[in-house]
């Protein structure tokens, strides 16, 4: 599938193109991913995110158990369809958290009867004329990675609602809701002083990350006020991704002493931080 499009899109337009001819008609079941990722010549995470945007746009829909059908066409609902901009290549850069916010996003719509469109920040000059040509009713934005907030900004000044989830310094126009990474970050590390644990380890993530600077103060701020004396702290920099956490986890297990307890920055580096520990028998 030779293209600069990224690979779920091009499976995505493939998959519409096939529904379109009527390869599948209203109510036929689709091959399973594996099927679907072997006739595209791509990994089954792949398909399953194309089948994700397929299923927000109402082209298809999931039944839990019996697989993925082509879906009745929308009614007319005579209301403008809510949208949800993700980063690109979303799936790949956490296959846990994203897909919990898609699906809350899609639950919450559905109870104001409202259809959903997701979207990712690629190709941004395209994506919002889209996006506003469709007379999306509202935008929520994911600010991670490198968001768009220019793009933020112009549909703010073309009349569409915009919220973003995560704060982004660029971000100020733009009403937001995140995470409390502080919080969380100091009650893990204050529960974990409270076990008595004096070695602690903290797993940070990328320096240019609002959360991960929050998570890491929180960190820092347990430690100076309800450490016990004698407590040690190391911090070991990293970025969220599993490998990441293998990387520190490898390297961690040639030391000594070792920390009685670990906290992590981002739940998908402690899954590879986890791994290297098993890999090492400890």
């Amino acid at each position: 599938m030779p293209s600069n499009k990224p690979r779920y899109q091009q499976v995505l337009e493939a998959l519409e193109r096939s529904i379109e001819a009527g390869e599948w008609k209203v109510g036929d079941r689709l091959p399973g991913e594996l099927q679907l990722a072997e006739r595209f010549g791509v990994s089954y995470m792949t398909v399953r995110h194309a089948i994700q945007h397929l299923d927000s746009s109402g082209l298809v829909r999931r039944i839990r158990g019996k697989g993925v059908f082509v879906a009745d066409p929308p009614e007319e609902r005579g209301t403008e369809p809510l949208a949800l901009l993700l980063p690109q290549d979303w799936y790949s850069m956490d296959p846990f958290y994203f897909p919990l916010i898609v699906k809350g996003f899609q639950a919450e719509a559905t109870l104001v009867s409202r259809r959903t469109v997701l979207a990712d920040q690629s190709d941004r000059p395209n994506r919002y004329a889209g996006l506003i040509s469709q007379k999306v009713a509202a935008v929520a934005c994911v600010l991670l990675g490198q968001p768009d907030v220019h793009g933020m900004h112009q549909l703010l000044d073309q009349g569409v609602p915009v919220v973003a989830i995560n704060k982004h310094p660029g971000a100020r126009r733009i009403p937001t809701v995140a995470p409390d990474n502080f919080g969380g970050s100091y009650r893990a590390t204050r529960y974990l002083m409270e076990l008595g644990h004096r070695d602690l380890l903290f797993l940070a993530g990328p320096r240019d990350s609002i959360d991960a600077q929050e998570r890491r103060k929180g960190f820092l701020e347990a430690i100076r006020r309800h450490g016990a004396p004698g407590t040690r702290h190391r911090v070991l920099e990293g970025g969220f991704v599993e490998e990441s956490g293998l990387e520190r986890g490898r390297l961690l297990a040639k030391k000594t002493p070792l920390p009685t307890a670990v906290v992590s920055a981002s739940d998908v580096s402690a899954i590879g931080f986890i791994r290297a520990l098993a890999e090492a028998g400890l």
